[in-house]
């Protein structure tokens, strides 16, 4: 009996003990997720347009467009304020999707959770201030973050915290007149935009009129661009400019965007006809040389790609990418046709305008990079 019972207490004790650490490591398991959840990248990407004599520092990649379009990576707090002083009223377009905080006048993300509604980024910066500056009271005044090329966090000494709201207020304040506007959009690489993400650029448009704005996302190249090329459409549309020197299309007819299946949409929705040369025209003076990419020429380039890739797969993976881009591309031609359309009855929301289109949508649907039969390698 008695060794039966100090046998029962051991198996007592061990199953005690295998709780308890079964309890440890999940409370471990469950730090390491919300760690990785709130995990701080900084915005340390580096310019790769000339740097304006205005605004030397602290908004990368900062080039205007006309029609008081401008755009830029994220700024930091001296950036911000120096473009917004030059510039005099001026509403800050923001593009992420991401939460962002701002820690000693620099932006920081986390890249784990994103939305495209307005209402859950600003909770989610909201929590994200909140775990920040839980960990900066619980570590000495240090939180970790890495530098967005690598995974390696690093300390960092916390001697200011602001949210990106309280943030435009400060420099508000300061006797600048700059507003935020929230727009959020997917940054991933060759995103394809929805209807209801040009109704929000539409809705945008008709709230603020023609004063100065600066569209931004994480590194200021595919989002920004968008961006860019969508507000400076409908302000040329609605009062277009009285000098308007346009850079000359390549002679290219790919490059020009004459892909079947925009040859099509032009067959079957004439006001795309005008739509996609005034959308070409601000594409040419939103790109290079004096922006960063080109959203029509792109497609070719990537075709190109495709056709000396290494392996198959890359090519596929290339392909892909062209694909996509090309998508994009026909809906901005869409967009800038419903932006034309005399027929005032039908411009309720670009999301209806297409919805009625049906032959539109299923051109769409269907669209294909192959211009005249063959695609691929050595195409």
């Amino acid at each position: 009996m008695a060794g039966g019972s100090w046998q029962s207490r051991l198996v007592v004790l061990v199953a005690a003990g295998a709780g308890l650490a079964w309890v440890a490591v999940r409370r471990w398991l469950i730090h390491r997720a919300v760690a990785r959840k709130w995990l701080l990248q900084s915005h340390s990407w580096n310019s790769r347009l000339p740097v304006l004599s205005w605004c030397p520092s602290g908004s990368p990649n900062l080039r205007g467009a006309g029609q008081s379009v401008w755009g830029c990576t994220v700024p930091n707090n001296e950036g911000l304020e120096q473009v917004a002083r030059h510039l005099g009223t001026v509403i800050v377009v923001w593009l992420r999707s991401v939460p962002v905080v701002y820690i000693n006048g620099e932006p920081f993300a986390t890249r784990a959770v994103s939305s495209s509604s307005v209402r859950t980024v600003v909770e989610l910066e909201s929590q994200l201030l909140k775990e920040v500056e839980r960990r900066w009271h619980a570590s000495d005044e240090c939180v970790l973050y890495c530098d967005g090329r690598s995974s390696r966090e690093r300390p960092l000494v916390v001697g200011s915290l602001r949210s990106v709201e309280s943030n435009i207020q400060r420099i508000t304040c300061r006797g600048v007149n700059i507003q935020l506007f929230r727009l959020p959009c997917s940054e991933e690489s060759d995103f394809v935009p929805s209807e209801e993400t040009f109704d929000s650029f539409l809705a945008f448009h008709e709230a603020v009129g023609g004063c100065n704005v600066v569209v931004c996302c994480k590194d200021g190249s595919e989002a920004t661009t968008f961006g860019m090329v969508c507000i400076y459409l409908m302000r040329e549309i609605s009062a277009p400019a009285k000098a308007n020197v346009l850079r000359q299309p390549p002679l290219d007819q790919l490059r020009r965007g004459n892909w079947d299946c925009i040859t099509e949409l032009l067959k079957i929705e004439p006001v795309c006809v005008k739509g996609k040369r005034c959308i070409d025209s601000i594409i040419d003076q939103v790109g290079p040389p004096r922006g960063l990419l080109n959203l029509r020429e792109i497609v070719f380039d990537v075709v190109q790609k495709a056709g000396t890739a290494p392996s198959e797969e890359a090519a596929l993976l290339l392909e892909e990418k062209a694909l996509m881009n090309l998508r994009r591309y026909f809906k901005l031609v869409c967009f800038a046709g419903f932006l034309v359309d005399s027929d005032k009855s039908s411009r309720r929301s670009f999301s209806s305008w297409m919805y009625a289109r049906q032959a539109v949508r299923r051109l769409y649907d269907t669209i294909s990079l192959q211009p005249s039969g063959s695609f691929g390698r050595g195409w």
